[in-house]
């Protein structure tokens, strides 16, 4: 589709549109054109076995997601640009990712969202629940705000293994 794309884009500008056109113009052609395509993709699957068996005899898994921060530095090394707009660092533990520690906001929520409900007693929609709760975490005081955050701590604490 990508030789196949420009020549759809000239009439069409929304991506979805695009891709309704180029998948009506693949069942228009014929077996034999349609061939050379499937060859070229049974060539590049061809070339990533090649490629995942390489990778995995030098110590490496089939998760291409293990290796983010090695692929991040070497973007960033390339482009100069970091690649991921997150700042949270993903921590690993024996080659395990550890999960992404709760907050003390996150915290309050999950105490205070059941509570949270309309005259009727009836459940919010999520962004009037979270809205609410926004509301509430501003109200509190320092010290409600301390005991939540060293809440999320002892949580924190406990998912790193000893």
């Amino acid at each position: 589709s990508s030789d196949k794309r420009p020549e759809a884009a000239e009439k069409l500008t929304k991506l979805g549109d695009i891709s309704k056109e180029l998948g009506k113009m693949w069942k228009a052609l014929g077996e034999d054109e349609k061939q050379k395509y499937n060859d070229l993709a049974a060539q590049d699957k061809e070339r990533y076995q090649r490629e995942l068996s390489g990778h995995q005899t030098d110590g490496g898994t089939s998760d291409t997601s293990s290796n983010t921060k090695e692929k991040a530095t070497a973007t960033k090394k390339i482009t100069g640009k970091s690649k991921s707009k997150s700042k949270r660092k993903t921590i690993t533990v024996k080659g395990k990712k550890k999960p992404r520690g709760t907050t003390s906001y996150l915290m309050f929520c999950s105490e205070h969202r059941p509570t949270i409900v309309d005259e009727n007693g009836d459940k919010l929609p999520l962004g009037e629940t979270t809205k609410r709760l926004a509301e509430k975490w501003r109200a509190c005081d320092d010290a409600t705000k301390e005991l939540y955050a060293q809440k999320a701590k002892e949580k924190n604490d406990s998912l790193v293994p000893a």
